[in-house]
């Protein structure tokens, strides 16, 4: 082999420790600003509506007396249809107000 030849092999096997060395390298951390603070968004208002409906099954257990209300008849052997529509306003958590009307009516 030629004086060259050994010399270009010598410098490569030199530079084989450096290159694996380079490798194991990485970069810096990548560092990410903390989210805004969430601020909560009101969606709508305070208003809202409101339903019910129901249904006596078992008329053995109805106790109601409704004998002070005038055109209304009710005996212990009829079935009661109940229910009610309403609309409130919710102040906070802990208050809020509402409107309803209501009605029952009862089948022998």
């Amino acid at each position: 082999m030629s004086r060259m030849y050994r010399f270009v092999l010598s410098f490569a096997a030199g530079l084989l420790p450096a290159a694996s060395a380079l490798a194991a390298d990485y970069d810096p951390p990548i560092f990410v600003d903390e989210a805004p603070e969430m601020v909560p968004v009101e969606v709508g208002s305070g208003w809202y509506l409101r339903g019910d409906i129901g249904y006596n099954f078992d008329s053995e257990f109805a106790d109601y007396d409704f004998s002070s209300v005038p055109g209304l008849s009710y005996s212990e052997t009829s079935s009661t249809i109940f229910g009610g529509i309403g609309a409130g306003y919710h102040f906070t958590d802990y208050l809020r107000a509402d409107a309803n009307i209501g009605f029952l009516t009862s089948q022998s």
